[in-house]
């Protein structure tokens, strides 16, 4: 080791990807590193093989960089879950030909085998192996090295849209076009593909029993019911773009809304025909519960939250809207809400604090 510089910094680090455009979105225009090379090969580095892949690079900073390589053959989505693979390298840089050279020498004799040179065009490696199976590069880079990434940089985006046209087919037909397209949703695309939109427990009680039905106080809390004719507020879905020309039927809180399903029965294992009543919102169903049923009765309830409900026998909200007006469980009634916040999380703590040291009285 005497005679050899040691490598000065990592060149890069290299995986393999799923897609390159995909990979350049996310490193370039999340990130925002800069994309300074896509390399279009049709054959294996060294043995000369046919093989179509690119290699995508990105730099990071003070010559750092980040790689990829598309191999569309051999697109496995097995490849992308966690995992150790030949993709997954390290390279070191060195600053010659010459200490390239005599690192392929020292390692040889160390650990045996070592790859022949490889003329990468800009940069020149050789290839070996760590004790765990990672595979590690060391590499210099070209006498033109500044000129081949200039002009390599000034055609990335082109030859990388020319490699996306021409590979993307393949892969969509291996992995589905889902998995090649994770940038932002684009919501008016989604929002065409909707048939209806309801709560989280109108969704589950269409699951166990093949009706579709909604329950006010939770459309309400939801935002999407005019609270003063308790029917589906048109003017707010029609600007979201929801699909409500065939409004969803309301049911009330309580009421048998179907049966479990064959289907829905042979997946949960509730028995086939089981009544399945519709749910509301919790804070109504606990004020309905304390008997707070009329205007002016209020209702504390201490969960994690402490809402403050008073029943009301109109739609009226406060004038700094102070409080939000929902539906109460009972027609002809509404709520208006406030929250205490943490309330009810400190009131529990609090509780089981007490508790404890009265345990310990005890003893």
């Amino acid at each position: 080791m005497e005679k050899l510089e040691r490598p000065n910094n990592i060149h890069h680090q290299a995986f393999l990807c799923r897609d390159a455009e995909q990979t350049r979105w996310f490193y370039e225009d999340v990130m925002g590193f800069k994309l300074v090379a896509a390399l279009d090969f049709e054959s294996s580095p060294g043995s000369g093989e046919p093989l179509e892949y690119m290699h995508l690079f990105f730099e990071m900073g003070n010559g750092d960089h980040v790689a990829f390589f598309d191999i569309p053959d051999e697109v496995d989505e097995e490849k992308f879950n966690y995992k150790k693979g030949f993709d997954q390298h390290i390279a070191f840089e060195v600053d010659s030909l010459e200490d390239l050279d005599a690192w392929k020498e020292y390692l040889t004799k160390e650990i045996g085998w070592v790859s022949d040179p490889i003329d990468h065009d800009f940069v020149h490696s050789i290839y070996f192996y760590d004790p765990n199976g990672l595979a590690l590069e060391i590499t210099c880079r070209d006498k033109e090295y500044d000129q081949i990434m200039e002009k390599d940089t000034k055609e990335a985006h082109k030859i990388l849209k020319q490699w996306t046209e021409r590979t993307r087919p393949k892969k969509e037909s291996r992995v589905g076009s889902e998995k090649l397209n994770e940038r932002t949703v684009d919501t008016k695309e989604l929002f065409k593909r909707l048939k209806t939109a309801v709560t989280i427990p109108d969704f589950v009680i269409h699951k166990l029993t093949g009706r579709l039905a909604s329950e006010r106080t939770l459309a309400a809390e939801a935002g999407l019911l005019d609270i003063h004719s308790r029917q589906w507020a048109t003017s707010i879905t029609n600007r979201l773009g929801l699909p409500f020309d065939n409004a969803v039927p309301f049911v009330n809180a309580g009421e048998t809304t179907g049966l479990v399903s064959k289907e829905a029965a042979a997946e949960t294992g509730i028995p086939v025909g089981t009544p399945v009543l519709s749910a509301g919102a919790d804070t109504q169903c606990a004020a309905v519960g304390l008997g707070v049923t009329e205007p002016g009765h209020v209702s504390i309830v201490a969960g994690w939250s402490a809402p403050v409900q008073q029943v009301t026998d109109t739609p009226k909200a406060s004038a700094h809207y102070a409080t939000w007006i929902g539906c109460h469980l009972i027609e002809n009634r509404w709520v208006a809400e406030s929250s205490a916040g943490d309330t009810g999380r400190f009131y529990s703590g609090s509780l089981r604090q007490l508790i404890d040291h009265l345990r310990t009285l005890r003893r």
